[in-house]
């Protein structure tokens, strides 16, 4: 009884301060540049100093923040620039516009970074801030999305899934790669990443392609008058080492960054397969399979900040992927003859990739800006191969691989007033790919050309329109799209002509400052990608390869996503609740050539219904300690045109937790342990396994410098266990990753002068010709 009336006391406590509350809402800028300043931090301070609530603002500087009488003091803050103090009785303006001015001292206050990870929702997206996340130091990209609790990768082939579905855009400052997603996010390092934005149910903005959403990674992008650069050292016992800097100086109207890193990377993985195929036949197979390589990062880039209102920038990057990739296969046939397969892969991506930027600002007061951006992407591959059968050479195949991408956009953002804008936009995409194979194989010699090409032309229109407590976005996107191609110079299935329309729509309601909810309907498309096409195709594992298919045609999908969101000072829920209906399927057929080898190919036809959850709760349990858990779910019913498979009925469910300890300000540590549960897709059935990660991080040398020592996978289970079954065969799989790995990384940041972060802009291109 008592504490039924401590909790109505708290009630009419809440009710009688929010009779008296106040809403204060306004945007944060640069003091000089009138430029808006993202993610800047908003405290309510009552008279004792103590923070009673706050907030960030948006990517485009807005806030909106209740506060009551007991608030004396609101501080606004961000990275590079001076904490401005408002304090009450505050405005009663309709909006406020707040200015910082950048730091004048040296950099020696300015370089410490947050060391959480962030989160922000926004109508459309996830803003993940990385700070200075342990279990990404000294690591890849692909490494840190693998701690990210919203982002699957798979333990196998690091293809990157959201919500279960591999079918997702992965771009670098809104700008496409020809590589595939493993490769292109397995040669940037995490240091150089400043925030991840989830974007599962992405606006008519955004192209069209990636039925489960886009993963867009922000580079850090600084403003110096002065000179700052970063130095980084990591080392790893399996083994494999990397470093880089880089240098940031601002001369006049001119800033300047560049940078060079070098990774080496090795890693030794272990599969056992047991195969029995229809006619009775069985398999033993053990096979290691040996990757060694390394990338070479070269980045350049110039801004021209022309006058307070028009900014031109120029950027170039060069990257050097090589590797090699020896699989060595033992198979023993009906527990008798036994044979040696080993196939030599030699892998050599070259890229290089130009940009420029031209942003006009029209309004000093409100968003009203154009931007104008091309974007060049060159991709050079070269991918021999040789395969010996007990040590008998089989195949001697050379492909060569280039793909030239060319987009062309404009956009323009225009705030109509403080509750309302639009956004418009076209872009023109061409695509051109050059593919040869020669070479021999026991049939003889073996010749085959590919060409190819696309034109896209985009439009899209977008309104936005904010009411006291809820916000709507309305779009719509148009796409015209055509292709065609040839083999052997023979004009095959691959003419294409499409012309479709994207509508979204986003609302938002923010029912209290505790309270939010939201909903998403958005329609999308998965075009055939050149790895889906593509008749030519390179050969990693003996047992294994894939044939694309020319005839295919785009896959379409409707998407519907509720969310909830519920935020306390020292607790936060999170949930979203989606659904996905997907047509004209591209299906994945498994069959078995004449000498025993799984060959996929691809079809159209069918859908698939999905229904799933992603919930992550935050609670910071002391000053010093934070706990986050993510679980995501979903259930398919899958009714795709094609014979060969098994299971209508799929799922998949994953638990993620973390908890980071701060004893003090030079040292902190978490631990992570990740757990995938069962798995069932069309053809095959997964164990669920779980793994635990250790990081700790000692800060030096003023703060300048810190040490990371991280432990992966600290209790050997890392292990994937699987059961693939088609009208052929049937596989019972085990694969063993990489293990106990100890990775030690140094990062030094150094500067001199006046850092301010300007919001660049990032055109949201999109890439689906992936390429292994």
């Amino acid at each position: 009884m008592k504490k039924i009336k401590e909790i109505v006391f708290i009630l009419l406590l809440l009710c009688s301060s929010s009779s008296i509350a106040q809403k204060l809402k306004g945007q944060i800028k640069d003091s000089v540049t009138n430029e808006t300043l993202p993610y800047a931090t908003l405290a309510a301070m009552d008279q004792a100093g103590k923070i009673i609530t706050g907030t960030l603002a948006n990517e485009e500087g807005k806030f909106e923040l209740m506060i009551t009488q007991k608030v004396v003091q609101l501080n606004v803050s961000h990275l590079g620039y001076k904490t401005t103090s408002l304090y009450a009785p505050f405005t009663s303006d309709k909006s406020l516009i707040i200015t910082l001015a950048t730091d004048e001292n040296i950099l020696e206050e300015v370089v410490i970074e947050g060391d959480r990870t962030s989160r922000e929702f926004l109508i459309d997206r996830k803003v993940i801030n990385f700070g200075n996340d342990l279990q990404s130091s000294g690591g890849t990209v692909l490494e840190a999305l693998d701690q990210l609790p919203e982002i699957e990768t798979d333990p196998i082939s690091n293809d990157i899934r959201l919500r279960g579905s591999g079918n997702v855009r992965i771009l670098i400052d809104g700008q496409p790669s020809p590589l595939n997603n493993t490769d292109l996010l397995a040669q940037i390092d995490a240091s150089q990443v400043e925030r991840v934005e989830i974007i599962t149910a992405p606006s008519a903005k955004y192209q069209a392609d990636g039925q489960s959403g886009i993963i867009n990674i922000v580079l850090k992008n600084k403003v110096v008058k002065g000179l700052a650069g970063t130095i980084n050292m990591d080392g790893r016992t399996n083994p494999g080492f990397g470093t880089g800097i880089n240098l940031t100086g601002g001369f006049g109207n001119f800033n300047i960054q560049s940078g060079i890193s070098y990774r080496d990377v090795y890693f030794l993985n272990e599969t056992t397969n047991f195969r029995e195929f229809n006619s009775g036949v069985t398999q033993d197979i053990s096979a290691e399979r040996e990757f060694d390589g390394s990338v070479t990062n070269l980045n350049f880039k110039v801004e021209w900040f022309l006058d307070a209102s028009n900014d031109l920038s120029i950027s170039f990057r060069w990257t050097n992927n090589e590797h090699f990739i020896i699989p060595v296969t033992t198979i023993i046939q009906d527990k008798g003859q036994t044979t040696i397969n080993v196939l030599e892969n030699y892998h050599q991506h070259r890229s290089q990739v130009y940009n420029a930027n031209y942003r006009k600002r029209f309004d000093p007061k409100k968003n009203r800006t154009l931007d104008i951006d091309i974007n060049l992407n060159n991709n050079d591959n070269l991918l021999p191969s040789t395969a010996r059968v007990n040590e008998v050479i089989v195949l001697d195949n050379d492909i060569l691989f280039n793909n030239y991408i060319f987009n062309g956009a404009i956009d323009l953002a225009w705030e109509i007033d403080e509750k309302s804008s639009i956004e418009a936009g076209g872009l023109y995409t061409r695509k051109f790919i050059e593919n040869e194979q020669f070479g021999m194989n026991t049939e003889g010699s073996i010749t085959l050309t590919y060409n190819y090409d696309e034109d896209t032309y985009a439009l899209y229109f977008l309104y936005k329109k904010q009411w006291n407590k809820l916000g709507l976005q309305l779009g719509l996107r148009s796409e015209y799209f055509q292709s065609e191609g040839n083999v052997n110079n023979e004009v095959l299935a691959i003419a294409r002509e499409f012309l479709n329309l994207f509508p979204s729509f986003h609302l938002n309601y923010k029912r209290s400052e505790l309270l939010n909810y939201s909903l998403s309907v958005n329609r999308r498309i998965a075009r055939p990608s050149f790895f889906d096409l593509n008749p030519l195709t390179t050969i990693n594992n003996p047992l294994f390869r894939r044939e694309g298919n020319p005839a295919l045609t785009p896959e379409f999908t409707d998407n519907l996503e509720f969310g909830l969101r519920w935020n306390k000072k020292s607790f936060s829920l999170n949930n979203s609740l989606f659904y996905r209906r997907s047509t004209d399927l591209i299906n994945r057929l498994f069959v078995v050539d004449s000498v025993g080898s799984t060959v996929m190919t691809f079809s159209n036809g069918g859908n698939i219904h999905t229904i799933g959850i992603e919930s992550t709760l935050s609670k910071k349990l002391s000053e010093k300690l934070d706990f986050t858990i993510t679980a995501t779910g979903f259930y398919q019913y899958a009714r795709p045109d094609i014979t060969d498979f098994f299971y209508a009925n799929q799922y998949n469910y994953n638990l993620r937790t973390k908890l980071s300890y701060k004893p003090s300000q030079k040292l902190s540590g978490d631990i992570q342990w990740n757990y995938f549960g069962e798995r069932r897709n069309l053809n095959l059935t997964a164990e669920d396994f779980n793994f635990l990660n250790i990081a700790v991080r000692y800060k030096t040398l003023q703060n300048k410098g810190t040490f990371t020592l991280r432990f992966t996978d600290a209790f050997r289970t890392n292990i994937f266990r699987s059961e693939r079954i088609s009208n052929s065969i049937k596989e019972d799989m085990t694969w063993k990753g990489q293990t106990r790995v100890l990775i030690l990384a140094f990062n030094y940041r150094f500067s001199k002068g006046d850092i301010a972060f300007r919001k660049s802009k990032s055109k949201n291109y999109n890439e689906s010709g992936a390429l292994e």
